[in-house]
């Protein structure tokens, strides 16, 4: 017993040695996190162990953080409690907390990796008295199929009137059944009380890879939104994605262009695939934008459709507009959000960014400058690309650029776009729409003036709360315009 009495001694003593060790990487986690550092702050999660309930409240309170990239690797490592008590817990946060930002970090953290039981409580998440939460937890349930989330999702969506939640609603609701009625809520009723006791069907796409003008060109093509109905057959809508982006994260947002004509979204070959070049290294490689545009035409014939309206973004409005200079009659309209013009107008755009507040917006435009002796390298361009999305979106916090980080990025490396140059007096009557985010520092408005010069049939919308992405800020206003566009042009029926 002399020599039993320490052991038992020891053994009660050691969970409170454990204690004061774990309480020691509080401390230190919280220093690490109060650094400004991003990546540094993200870097402190890797401290932490989510078995342990102290690293609770530390990873609630980094959801509040004014930063998407911050609050979506805190929803990451919420995602990854799986202990019983704890993930109750969670799920009793998503109801009951008091912060916005915390209850949509926990349905995002159920969306990143969902567990048994968290449909439950997404499903009463829809009823959140905040747009984003039910945004969130409206997404999140197209992970978690089940009978009774789908009907929830139909009765939500009958009573939303948040157009943003709605499509989100819509989306999840296309992903597990197959079908495509939009946010038509009574098509969607009708539809459950006839099929709601069947098994759900993913939604099947044509999705198609192949040779197209000399190039692999990936596509999927969505019919409208009326097939057979000859308003919809007039046209067909090529939607291009962001240069270094999929279409995953943004199809929500964009499937609605399925109400005017049939959509193909077309993924940009990666420069790799095109050229050999990586796109990392001392030489900028050129983007082959000749060759794109030749496969585009050669897509326009596969379509079977004698003109086709153009949808592009940024840098990929080049190729759009290359392609309107190329085969002018092939081209019925031109929709550019937040691009330029030409090279020209790009340029002075990162000079404008280059005078940012933001230190890392000036150097972002300073390496794209090659101003600043920076390599061209991965990291850079993942930097950049950070940096760049950040300034695109109108809430920095938002997760939904989270979500598009993660799920849409595809690096394409540095590269240069052929100097697309409007000489004076050359005019295009292709009918043009450029939309521009009223808060982007990266933006082409200030050449407006020559929009007008060399596309006399343009309409400019400026978007009076968006930076970078005006079908996400202005859903409604957004369409209201695009609409009113095409119908102007009568390329789709006149707006009832």
């Amino acid at each position: 017993m002399r020599h039993l009495r320490p052991l038992l001694l020891l053994l009660a003593a050691a969970p409170l040695l454990a204690e004061e060790d774990y309480g020691k990487v509080l401390e230190r986690f919280a220093r690490q996190f109060g650094k400004g550092d991003l990546d540094a702050r993200v870097k402190a999660f890797d401290l932490l162990d989510v078995a342990d309930s102290r690293s609770l409240p530390p990873l609630r309170d980094a959801l509040l953080s004014d930063h998407w990239f911050v609050r979506g690797e805190a929803a990451r490592k919420l995602s990854a409690v799986t202990d019983p008590a704890l993930r109750a817990q969670l799920r009793l946060d998503l109801l009951t907390h008091d912060e916005t930002r915390v209850r949509e970090g926990l349905a995002l953290a159920f969306l990143l990796s969902p567990e048994k039981g968290d449909a439950e409580a997404l499903v009463e998440a829809l009823a959140d008295s905040h747009p984003v939460v039910r945004r969130t937890a409206a997404f999140a349930l197209a992970e978690i199929v089940s009978r009774e989330s789908l009907g929830a999702l139909i009765g939500a969506l009958r009573g939303e009137k948040d157009s943003h939640v709605a499509v989100a609603i819509a989306d999840t609701l296309s992903k597990v059944t197959g079908l495509r009625f939009g946010r038509d809520a009574a098509a969607w009723l009708a539809w459950w009380e006839r099929h709601g006791d069947k098994a759900f069907a993913g939604l099947e796409e044509e999705r198609k890879r192949r040779e197209l003008g000399g190039i692999s060109l990936e596509t999927v093509t969505v019919p409208s939104r009326r097939p057979g109905d000859p308003a919809t057959e007039k046209i067909d809508i090529l939607v291009l994605a962001p240069f270094g982006w999929t279409h995953d994260a943004f199809r929500p947002w964009l499937d609605e262009l399925s109400r005017f004509a049939r959509v193909t979204y077309v993924k940009l070959p990666r420069l790799e695939e095109l050229t050999g070049d990586s796109g990392y290294g001392a030489a900028v490689p050129e983007y082959p934008v000749s060759a794109l545009v030749k496969a585009l035409e050669a897509l326009r014939e596969e379509l079977g459709k004698r003109r086709v309206v153009l949808l592009a973004e940024g840098a990929a409005g080049w190729i759009a507009e290359r392609y309107a200079v190329s085969f002018r009659d092939r081209t019925a309209a031109l929709v550019i959000l937040n691009g330029y013009l030409d090279a020209p107008a790009y340029a002075a755009a990162l000079l404008r960014f280059a005078r940012s507040p933001t230190p890392a917006e000036r150097f972002a435009a300073e390496t794209l400058l090659n101003r600043n002796g920076v390599a061209h390298d991965r990291a850079a361009y993942r930097a950049i690309a950070r940096v760049l999305l950040t300034a695109d979106l109108a809430d920095p916090w938002d997760s939904w650029g989270y979500l598009l980080w993660t799920r849409a990025q595809d690096p394409q490396g540095f590269a240069s776009v052929p100097d697309l140059r409007f000489r004076d007096r050359m005019k295009l009557e292709t009918p043009a729409c450029f939309f521009f985010g009223a808060g982007s520092r990266l933006t082409g408005f200030p050449e407006a003036p020559r929009i007008r010069e060399h596309f006399p049939n343009n309409i400019i919308a400026v978007m009076a709360k968006s930076r970078g992405f005006p079908y996400l800020s202005e859903y409604d206003e957004f369409y209201r315009v695009l609409e009113g566009f095409l119908s102007y042009y009568g390329l789709i029926p006149a707006p009832k």
